[in-house]
């Protein structure tokens, strides 16, 4: 699924690779996870780490400030990995990283938070990576 491009792309990060610790599986879909609650919540706090460290690093790599975001904001968040998953599965497997995102960035990931969230795939080694920018009218 291609998101729609009505935003002017800023800053972006990207973390590949399998020397990374927390990125060594990829982002798996926790959607449909099965096993031990306490396994899927270790995993979804490694995810929402991931997601404070990328935008902490697209921000400082753009030079911009969370006091300074472009308004109204648009992010996109790109699962890397195999294999393809479905767009609801895709989405399933970035949301514990939006919400470090948006932690971390101090705005909501509803609906109503005035941000335009995005997410998409692309086959690779397993990674993510993060895109902030403006929407467009």
């Amino acid at each position: 699924m291609n998101p729609l491009r009505i935003y002017s792309p800023g800053p972006q990060i990207e973390i590949v690779g399998s020397g990374w610790r927390k990125l060594r599986e990829g982002l798996p879909s926790l959607t449909n996870m099965r096993g031990h609650w306490g396994k899927k919540d270790k995993l979804a706090g490694s995810h929402r780490q991931i997601g404070a460290l990328l935008a902490l690093l697209a921000l400082r790599d753009g030079g911009i400030t969370k006091a300074k975001l472009p308004s109204p904001l648009g992010i996109v968040i790109w699962r890397i990995g195999r294999p393809r998953l479905d767009s609801n599965n895709v989405h399933g497997s970035v949301k514990s990283v939006q919400d470090g995102v948006a932690e971390y960035l101090g705005v909501g990931d509803g609906i109503r938070s005035g941000v335009v969230w995005y997410a998409d795939q692309e086959l690779g080694d397993p990674g993510v990576r993060l895109e902030i920018g403006r929407c467009l009218p």
